[in-house]
């Protein structure tokens, strides 16, 4: 026999359940008889035996609230049992204490961001700003690459120019004077040449080639610029990509700030027959990642034991991380005839017993004061001194680089072999 309790009697509210409790009558829950106390049956019956009394609809969120104070527990079917609260004792939606029925207060925008799934972060207006900007930074180093030029889609196969790191052990051999004076060399023997400064935080060569740029790498890399922006004729011919000095952001970038270098690189690459980098000295990760991504690389050092053991810890480095790249060399500021390539083959030797790693060697220019004494304003000494035997010396090695890694112009590029590609591989784990 089941007795029904009138929900108007219970503490619901003897005025009915209003609005609320009728929708949500059809959600009631059931409470075995022998644990509501009997006081509290209305009609003073105290023998109910095994009947059920149907439980009084109950509002959800207060239920957990009666719960966590120790006045019941939840039994596996859902129902409320224990030596705590029953149905009757469950408070109404319009008698609960007000604290409890607080609700977090919502502005209007948010209110509507939340009706369409959007929540609004918790952050305050400058926070939001702060967010809105690095965001917007990521989406414009996409956009910029969207304008500056198209992305391999689906790993498609492409045309590239070779690129041709210049690299160094340790600062001070001679690197930006070669890699500019290279530069000229290539764009007088008819190839179009583009030089892209990768001295990352310490660039030069726009002072070297006598151009003042409005706009760098650091346009680039944050999506102000796009690649035909940042790339500048010179008054001596070949295109640079001019890096900036004195920004220490510049010096670790992140992954998405090289990747966007890389696919610069790579769509200068398309319309050039040569694409030169002067790369940063040392055997940073940021500096070993460009290297192993160029085709070939052209380490300059001097005939001194300092200068000799930074180029052997460069060649090791790089063979160490998988780099494809070929390596050739040139010593710089010699003194002697037939010194620099007995430098050479001292560096070689030692290349091949411990690193497995055969050289090439492109030259030696001497030590010439004309070079070291030169003014910021003047211009470039192959240019302006073009029978100096300096200049005679660069001409010569450019002509050796050139043979070496022929043809100088877009080549065909596998699926996912261009230099972009290249780069993000040996960037990940450089």
């Amino acid at each position: 026999m089941v007795r029904r309790v009138p929900l108007g009697q219970t503490r619901m509210g003897r005025g009915g359940l209003g609005a609320a409790g009728e929708a949500l009558r059809s959600r009631s829950d059931r409470i075995p008889a022998d644990r509501i106390p009997a006081d509290r049956i209305p009609d003073g019956s105290h023998d109910l035996g095994g009947s059920r009394v149907e439980e009084a609809n109950i509002v959800p969120e207060f239920r957990e609230p009666a719960l966590a104070a120790g006045r019941g527990t939840r039994s596996d079917e859902g129902r409320v049992g224990g030596d705590g609260a029953t149905a009757a004792e469950i408070p109404d939606v319009d008698s609960a204490p007000r604290e409890r029925r607080r609700t977090t207060r919502t502005t209007a925008p948010q209110r509507r961001d939340a009706a369409q799934g959007n929540r609004a972060p918790a952050l305050g207006g400058k926070g939001q700003s702060l967010l809105g900007r690095l965001f917007g930074s990521l989406r414009s180093v996409a956009g910029a690459d969207a304008d500056s030029g198209r992305r391999r889609a689906g790993g498609a196969a492409t045309r590239e120019a070779p690129v041709i790191a210049i690299a160094s052990g340790k600062g001070g051999t001679g690197k930006s004077f070669l890699s500019t004076s290279l530069a000229i060399a290539f764009h007088r023997m008819g190839h179009r040449t583009t030089l892209v400064d990768c001295d990352f935080g310490l660039a030069c060569d726009h002072l070297l080639l006598g151009v003042k740029p409005t706009r760098h790498l650091r346009h680039l890399v944050t999506g102000d610029a796009g690649i035909e922006e940042v790339r500048v004729p010179t008054p001596h011919g070949p295109n640079l990509i001019p890096g900036v000095t004195g920004v220490r952001q510049m010096a670790q970038l992140a992954d998405h700030e090289v990747d966007a270098v890389g696919r610069a690189i790579s769509r200068t690459a398309e319309d050039q027959d040569v694409v030169l980098l002067d790369s940063g000295a040392g055997i940073t990760p940021q500096a070993c990642a460009f290297l192993c991504a160029a085709d070939h690389v052209v380490l300059v050092t001097n005939p001194e034991i300092a200068a000799l053991t930074d180029a052997y810890a460069m060649v090791k480095t790089l063979r160490q991380l998988g780099a494809r790249s070929s390596i050739s060399v040139v010593v710089n500021r010699v003194l002697e005839a037939g010194h620099g390539e007995s430098t050479y083959q001292k560096l070689d030797e030692v290349a091949g017993r411990h690193a497995g790693t055969t050289l090439h060697f492109l030259g030696s220019i001497a030590d010439d004061p004309a070079v070291t004494q030169r003014r910021l304003d003047q211009v470039p000494l192959i240019a302006s001194e073009p029978d100096r035997e300096t200049s005679r010396a660069l001409r010569a090695i450019a002509r050796r680089l050139g043979s070496l890694v022929a043809p100088l112009e877009p080549r065909h590029r596998d699926a996912n072999e261009g230099f972009a590609d290249r780069l993000a591989a040996h960037a990940r784990i450089c």
